[in-house]
C-alpha cells in the first residue's frame, strides 16, 4: 500500500487509511489482475494493522466491504463450493419426509441444518461423541428459550485462549427454518438426558457421513445439484445470510470462530 500511496501522491498522512484511498487501492489491485483471494488477504492484512493500533478500521465501510466481494465475484477460488442459501435450507427442509419416513430423523435433520446455518456451525461440532470427538456439541452447552438459543462452546477450531465462546441465536420469523422452533421439535422427541445434541433415536452418535447423505439426498430432492455442496456449505451461507442482514464482519468472524478474516473472506459469495 505505501508504494500505491507514494506513486499517487496522495496529499495528507498515509495512515490510518482513508476509505476512499483503499477503495482505490482495491481497485488497482483489481486492474493489475489479483485474485479476489489475495486482494481479500491484503485487505485483511491492513485491517489488523489499524485494530492493534486502535485506529477506525476502513475495511469495515460499506463501500470496501462490497468492492472485496465485487473482487472475489470476478475472480472466485477454484472449485468453490456452493452456499446454502436460506431458501434452500427452507426446500430441503420441506422434503425431508419424502428422504426419511422416521419422524425422528426429520425433526433430528432439520434442527442439525438449520443450527448449523444460522449458528455457522462446522460438521465436528454437530457429529460423532464427547469422548472421540471432544468439539462435539452436548445437550448441556444449549439453553433453549422461547425466541433464543444460547449455546455455549468451549472446544473448537482454532480456539487460542481457555475461555469458551457463548453464542446467541436468535429465532426466525420464518418458522420452516427457525432454528429456536426446529430446536424445539427435535428435543421433544430427543428428551433432555446428556450426551451430544444430535444423535440417533438409538442415542448412537451421528456421524460426518450420515449428515452428507441426508444433505445431498434432501438437496436432490429439492432439484438441486448436490455434487456443488457440501456439509460446509450451511456454515458458509450462514456467513452470507449474516452479511446480506448488514452484520458486521467482526461479529461475523467470532460467531464462525474464523482465526482471521482473510480465512473468513474466501467464503464470500455475494
Amino acid at each position: 500500500y505505501s508504494a500505491f500511496h507514494l506513486k499517487n501522491e496522495y496529499t495528507g498522512q498515509m495512515f490510518p487509511i482513508s476509505v476512499q484511498n483503499l477503495s482505490n487501492f482495491i481497485a488497482d489491485l483489481s486492474l493489475k489482475n489479483y485474485a479476489g483471494s489475495s486482494i481479500a488477504t491484503i485487505v485483511s492484512g491492513l485491517s489488523f494493522l489499524h485494530k492493534i493500533l486502535n485506529k477506525t478500521d476502513p475495511a469495515n465501510s460499506f463501500m470496501v466491504r462490497k468492492l472485496i466481494r465485487g473482487a472475489l465475484a470476478i475472480n472466485p477460488p477454484q472449485q468453490t463450493r456452493m452456499a446454502i442459501t436460506i431458501n434452500t435450507l427452507s426446500e430441503m427442509l420441506r422434503v425431508l419426509p419424502s428422504v426419511t419416513e422416521c419422524k425422528y430423523d426429520q425433526d433430528l435433520f432439520s434442527a442439525l441444518f438449520s443450527l448449523s446455518f444460522h449458528a455457522l456451525l462446522r460438521v465436528g461440532e454437530v457429529t460423532g461423541a464427547p469422548g472421540k470427538n471432544p468439539n462435539v456439541i452436548t445437550s448441556e452447552n444449549v439453553k433453549l428459550g422461547k425466541t433464543s438459543i444460547s449455546l455455549t462452546l468451549h472446544n473448537f477450531k482454532h480456539k487460542k485462549t481457555t475461555k469458551p465462546i457463548t453464542l446467541e441465536i436468535q429465532s426466525s420469523n420464518q418458522k420452516d427454518v427457525c432454528p429456536v422452533h426446529t430446536l424445539e421439535c427435535y428435543l421433544s422427541q430427543r428428551g433432555t438426558s446428556n450426551g451430544p445434541l444430535f444423535r440417533n433415536e438409538d442415542h448412537s452418535e451421528i456421524t460426518r457421513s450420515r449428515v452428507h447423505k441426508v444433505m445431498s439426498e434432501s438437496l436432490e430432492a429439492a432439484g438441486f445439484d448436490s455434487s456443488s455442496y457440501n456439509t460446509h456449505s450451511f456454515r458458509i451461507g450462514g456467513m452470507n445470510n449474516a452479511i446480506s442482514n448488514n452484520v458486521d464482519l467482526d461479529t461475523i468472524q467470532r460467531w464462525g470462530r474464523w482465526s482471521s478474516q482473510a480465512a473468513m473472506n474466501k467464503y464470500i459469495r455475494i
